[in-house]
């Protein structure tokens, strides 16, 4: 890539790149494991909006129509869905006589919710799979990618929108610029747009690489966000950071009308930003040394493990999960499986890595021997809650924030 696709400025650099990497959501067959595509996952700066993104992409087409992520597969996810939800039923005045758009509405977990919530309620999402998951449930999904031109003919057909949605699927979008311009065009004058994504400053900048996959095209600050929101008409008027996805902003726009302008949250982080070195290169190129840093004290600590004969069970098959294992090598032949609740990838293969994925039952019958590595760290009390109906005593090795080997036993306060 030759230009910001942002700002289209010129002034782009390199900063680091993961190496090849497989589709982190492609689980896979036995079968497909000899024609498996790797991608180059590079990362690069623009110096004129600040906007961290990738400079390798792949069609939306791979990435979406065969999707195994389930917005319902973890129960601390649903209940995130759950409160955002409740967040437009106290922020959106009489809510209940008026229409929400979701884009990126997965299996319908979110739009499920907000249908009791709003009078009517609508979603976008292009994963086939997941829109016949939605249609148990009984909401409406347009099964495209959204964008100007969907945008378009859902005016036609449904007038303009009381507020929209869009959980972590701006930064996951390569035209994103072309998606807000839909969203501008839908929303109501005084409606909100409200998207959640991960925030670089709590993820790439504290070394959290795992939020780099070629999904998550983008990782935005508030910078290079409200950069792109003001591109389109937009402005950014409130921000919240939110624990979700080892730490996101909330970020609550509107059109331009009436002279609006951002408001003190707003302007406070933007201020923390400049302190913290948003708009400065040499910031991102020290990610680098911190991760090549990261890699080898993890492989060490489970290679000691493995030469003792322990076995190596991961716990969760997430996508960022896809990244660590890969980066760091950790194959089958270190790992002997994952457990995962997601059922799309039980039975398949780890991308790249081709680690067995296995439902709970995998730990029926074993003999206590293993050490577990939390892959599916963000969701740690709910994975031990479920490990301890199948052991007492655990070894656990963490690996975000930051390293560490734990004994742990039922009886020990989580």
């Amino acid at each position: 890539m030759d230009n910001c696709r942002s700002c289209k400025s010129k002034d782009i650099e390199d900063l680091f790149t993961l190496g090849p990497m497989p589709l982190v959501n492609h689980f896979i067959g036995a079968e497909e494991v000899i024609d498996e595509p790797l991608y180059e996952l590079d990362l690069k700066y623009c110096q004129e909006c600040h906007l961290v993104q990738l400079g390798t992409t792949v069609p939306p087409e791979k990435l979406y129509r065969e999707y195994h992520h389930l917005s319902s597969a973890s129960k601390t996810n649903i209940d995130h869905l759950q409160s955002v939800a409740e967040y437009f039923d106290k922020t959106v005045n009489d809510c209940h006589s008026k229409k929400i758009l979701e884009i990126g509405s997965n299996d319908g977990s979110l739009l499920e919710n907000l249908s009791k919530v709003f009078l009517f309620a609508l979603g976008v999402d292009p994963a086939k799979k997941l829109a016949a998951l939605a249609k148990k449930k009984s909401v409406n999904i347009i099964p495209e990618f959204f964008s100007l031109e969907i945008a378009k003919s859902i005016l036609k057909e449904n007038g303009k929108f009381d507020a929209i949605v869009a959980l972590n699927v701006v930064p996951h979008t390569e035209e994103f610029i072309d998606l807000l311009a839909g969203v501008e065009l839908l929303l109501a004058d005084d409606a909100p747009f409200v998207l959640e994504f991960a925030y670089v400053i709590e993820t790439i900048l504290k070394g959290g690489f795992d939020t780099i996959y070629h999904e998550h095209i983008y990782n935005f600050s508030m910078r290079s966000i409200a950069h792109a929101l003001d591109s389109v008409g937009m402005v950014p008027m409130e921000v919240l950071k939110i624990p979700t996805q080892g730490g996101s902003l909330r970020v609550v726009a509107r059109k331009k009308a009436r002279n609006r302008i951002s408001g003190k949250s707003v302007l406070d982080l933007l201020t923390d930003e400049d302190h913290l070195g948003v708009a400065n290169k040499a910031t991102y190129f020290s990610v680098k040394k911190n991760i090549e840093e990261f890699r080898t004290k993890l492989v060490s600590i489970l290679e000691k493990f493995h030469s003792q004969g322990r076995k190596i069970i991961a716990l969760g098959a997430p996508a960022r999960g896809t990244v660590v294992l890969n980066y760091c090598k950790l194959n089958k032949n270190l790992i002997e499986f994952s457990i995962d609740d997601t059922t799309f990838k039980q039975g398949k293969l780890v991308p790249g890595v081709h680690i067995p994925v296995h439902d709970w039952s995998a730990l029926e019958n074993g003999d206590g021997n293993e050490v577990f590595l939390l892959v599916s760290w963000n969701y740690k009390q709910e994975i031990l809650k479920k490990l301890f109906q199948y052991r007492s005593k655990i070894t656990l090795i963490e690996y975000f924030p930051e390293i560490q080997v734990s004994e742990m036993s039922m009886q020990k306060k989580q």
